[in-house]
């Protein structure tokens, strides 16, 4: 990691629309089993039949917007964000940076809006690693990502890295995820201190037996930080998510709901399209996180729901169709925030309707 130095400029255009007519709707009764089951035994989710819900029932949608930054190397772009949030009094989010035709360069950068713009905040630590997210664990800021590095075989190795501190300019390194795991998160289990932690193995686990697939979601509960290893990481259980060996899903970002102790979890599913490209939907479900016991899992963003859909800026065609779910805001009007990044190229934000109230 270092310090940013005098930002370069370059701007990218922003968008805001709303609509009005859609601020009093309500989300549609779920309809499927995968929905409303309060079991821990789950049918497989199927992407194609959650996608055909979303877009049937409608989206809530009641206002999008395409976010601006300045002060960014001409070349490179904002994508992958975390939702803005408080730090010492700032706004702040942050968010990767990346050449358009790299994934060498990668950073992930704090960054603040000013006047509508979204700059870098000035001094605040860089750190080289992809697809930053952000918790608040007894008050300290835990902020984590992926960092790739060479691996003993030639190969490109990628592990999830865990930073810690109280502001952006005192974060130290703390943790370590095993090797080849991404969308492993936290959330504290309200006053009682115990941390939740979301894992996203795939593949056949030698110690455990237990075959993940392209991607599955596993939860397990510690007691604190110190607890967070790579041995303990890869021994949570997987949840009763079942989906087609094709199919893979990740968790981005959970909260713990004071009034029934569930989570509300947000999170990524995914498949391949038959001419290999990639289409990632916006998803999210609760949990309980003593009985695993999942309900109302389901899509509810998509690339096509934001400003410009499918025809907006892209890293590459395959990467068209992505939405990466970057966090969630909930307002006192039964709407809320989701704030995405768009075809590994750009940074949106939707409000819409919540699903989970």
């Amino acid at each position: 990691m270092f310090s940013l130095p005098i930002p370069f400029c370059i701007s990218m255009l922003a968008v805001i629309i709303t609509f009005p007519a859609a601020i009093n709707a309500k989300p549609q009764a779920c309809e499927h089993s995968w929905m409303t089951n309060s079991s821990s035994q789950q049918s497989t989710l199927e992407v194609d039949q959650l996608l055909d819900h979303h877009r049937r029932t409608g989206s809530s949608i009641v206002a999008l917007e395409k976010l601006k930054f300045s002060g960014i190397p001409t070349g490179k772009d904002v994508y992958n964000p975390t939702k803005p949030f408080f730090v010492n009094g700032r706004l702040v989010m942050v968010a990767r940076v990346e050449s358009r035709h790299s994934e060498t360069d990668t950073v992930s950068m704090f960054f603040e809006q000013l006047g509508g713009i979204w700059h870098p905040v000035f001094g605040a630590q860089v750190f080289k690693m992809q697809d930053p997210f952000f918790t608040f664990i007894s008050g300290k800021l835990i902020l984590g990502g992926v960092e790739t590095y060479a691996s003993q075989n030639g190969d490109l190795g990628y592990r999830t890295v865990f930073y810690s501190g109280t502001s952006y300019f005192d974060l130290r390194r703390f943790a370590v995820g095993p090797d080849r795991m991404k969308d492993i998160r936290l959330v504290q289990l309200g006053e009682a201190g115990m941390i939740g932690v979301f894992t996203r193995p795939q593949g056949l686990n030698e110690v455990t037996g237990v075959d993940a697939r392209g991607g599955r979601v596993g939860f397990t509960i510690l007691h604190d930080l110190t607890e967070l290893t790579p041995e303990k990481i890869s021994e949570a259980p997987l949840l009763p998510i079942e989906l087609d060996e094709t199919q893979w899903v990740g968790v981005n970002e959970a909260t713990f709901r004071s009034s029934d102790g569930r989570l509300e979890v947000l999170a990524h599913i995914a498949k391949y399209e038959d001419d290999k490209s990639r289409s990632y939907y916006l998803a999210e479900f609760l949990l309980d996180p003593h009985t695993s016991k999942v309900r109302k899992f389901a899509i509810h963003l998509e690339r096509r729901d934001l400003i410009r859909g499918l025809g907006g800026e892209s890293k590459r065609d395959d990467l068209r169709n992505v939405v990466f779910s970057g966090g969630k805001e909930k307002n006192s009007d039964g709407t809320a925030w989701y704030t995405v990044g768009a075809g590994d190229a750009e940074v949106h934000r939707a409000k819409r309707a919540d699903p989970l109230l």
